[in-house]
């Protein structure tokens, strides 16, 4: 019997979040380490060494890595993170910005902390305090203080004239970690300091730079653009998400990048369903489905956009189209390979489609319980379909499930799951999550007579409020 993989603490510093991103593609993928490791040309013993970050990985190997895992560059990019050293742009970041800047701006950079007293060492750690709480900052800090070198860095090139394939790969590389850090910990946990390097790197559009450095950069800055959207949805920050949106999709389009415009436009649909604008939701999904060529590439895509609008569908009352939406989603998802999949949907899996297969049962058996049990048995599905990376969608759907075991009138399984969202909770920042579990009250409603559902209900009411809508 083989041992069982040791845990990873991807939150422990560069290294350690690289290895959890190799072994997240490796197992997406199928693949032993041994198995990866004779694909590059590698032991099986190194692959497991990079991935307890007990050895660092050379840029050669990376860039072999994303090439057999088919990650879109995704390592190659993370790399850049785990020099030992900063780059001399780093290290001059902390330095007094020109008189013409403002104090306020200059605040931004090289923020003082009364822990430390050394100027510029730490541009967003108290801000990070605030989002994650004591206990987990204490695990984060090396990598937040890797964030601050990187992220002034990305600001203090604002100030640059020119702009060139390694600003562009920085710019990259700074996405994919706060992805990586909002999938874990929830948008509160970035929202700020990605919204500041967000504004650095817009500015840099319209900045000198060759025809063949265009599109990767129009591309890198719509997608922080992008994820600034979704981390500002995330703390139902509605504004500011949709403005996020409307520039990434700008910015997706004058690139001819469909791809990412589909993208996009999910996370908008997202949106709109969070805020029960569900005939929008499916108007937005439907041109994006119409801009997608039909081709084996986009299957991947358009599956996540199927089955999206299935959920939206099953919110107006259209069940038998949703179901059928839901068929549909299936059968394209079975048919690709996440080889020739475009790079966003690296983070996407077969649990995320359950996911919203659960969604839809959950809007039926509101209607008609005997879709309960359908809903809680793929909600569980989606559930252990997210890696330990993606805590935020294992809560939001263990919500999901608590909802699902009231209407399937299971109240005992559904306070039992609830109790745990309620422990665990704060090791997210997310306001949705927050959403959620005040919408229990909607599927517990027929068992308020019941004791131990009005004291839960009565608990969920005096959780504090968000200050952001």
């Amino acid at each position: 019997m083989p041992f069982p993989a040791k845990p990873l603490k991807p939150e422990a510093g560069p290294v350690e979040w690289f290895g959890a991103e190799l072994r997240h593609h490796r197992i997406k993928l199928g693949l032993t380490q041994d198995g990866l490791g004779q694909k590059v040309y590698t032991s099986g013993a190194t692959i497991g060494k990079i991935e307890k970050a007990q050895r660092r990985c050379s840029l050669e190997l990376a860039e072999a890595l994303d090439a057999a895992l088919a990650t879109g560059g995704v390592l190659a990019r993370a790399w850049v993170l785990t020099v030992p050293q900063p780059d001399k742009r780093c290290a001059e970041a902390d330095k007094d910005l020109p008189s013409s800047r403002s104090s306020a701006d200059s605040d931004r950079i090289t923020l003082t902390t009364e822990a430390s007293g050394t100027p510029g060492a730490s541009m967003q750690r108290r801000t990070f305090a605030a989002a994650l709480g004591a206990t987990v900052l204490s695990a984060a800090v090396p990598l937040v203080q890797r964030i601050d070198d990187v992220s002034t860095a990305c600001l203090d090139m604002a100030r640059h004239q020119s702009v060139g394939a390694s600003d562009v790969a920085r710019l990259h590389a700074v996405h994919d970690l706060y992805q990586s850090l909002d999938h874990q910990f929830g948008g509160g946990a970035v929202k700020e300091s990605l919204e500041r390097v967000t504004q650095a790197a817009s500015t840099l559009l319209n900045r000198t730079h060759s025809e063949h450095v265009r599109r990767p950069l129009f591309t890198a800055v719509a997608k922080l653009r992008l994820l600034a959207g979704w981390t500002a949805f995330d703390m139902c920050d509605h504004y500011t998400g949709q403005r996020h949106f409307a520039a990434a999709e700008r910015l997706a389009l004058s690139v001819g990048d469909f791809n990412l415009v589909a993208f996009v436009r999910y996370r908008q649909a997202r949106q709109l369903q969070h805020l029960q604008h569900n005939l929008d939701a499916a108007e937005v999904l439907r041109h994006a489905l119409e801009d997608l060529q039909p081709e084996p590439a986009v299957r991947g895509t358009r599956a996540m956009l199927h089955a999206t609008l299935a959920t939206s569908l099953a919110a107006i009352g259209s069940g038998d189209a949703a179901c059928a939406m839901l068929d549909l989603a299936s059968d394209e998802f079975d048919g690709f390979s996440f080889e020739s999949a475009p790079e966003w949907l690296g983070w996407r899996s077969r649990g995320e489609l359950y996911a919203q297969y659960g969604r839809v049962y959950r809007d039926l058996a509101r209607s008609d319980s005997r879709f309960g049990q359908q809903a809680v048995e793929w909600t569980s599905r989606a559930i252990d379909g997210f890696d330990d990376g993606m805590q935020r969608s294992s809560l939001l759907n263990q919500t999901g499930l608590a909802s699902a075991y009231f209407l399937a009138g299971e109240p005992t399984m559904a306070l039992g799951v609830a109790e745990r969202i309620l422990t665990a909770r704060d090791s997210v920042t997310s306001g949705r999550i927050g959403d959620r579990i005040a919408n229990l009250h909607r599927d517990a409603v027929h068992w308020k007579g019941t004791p131990e559902v009005t004291e839960f209900l009565r608990q969920v009411d005096s959780l504090p409020t968000r200050a952001a809508r």
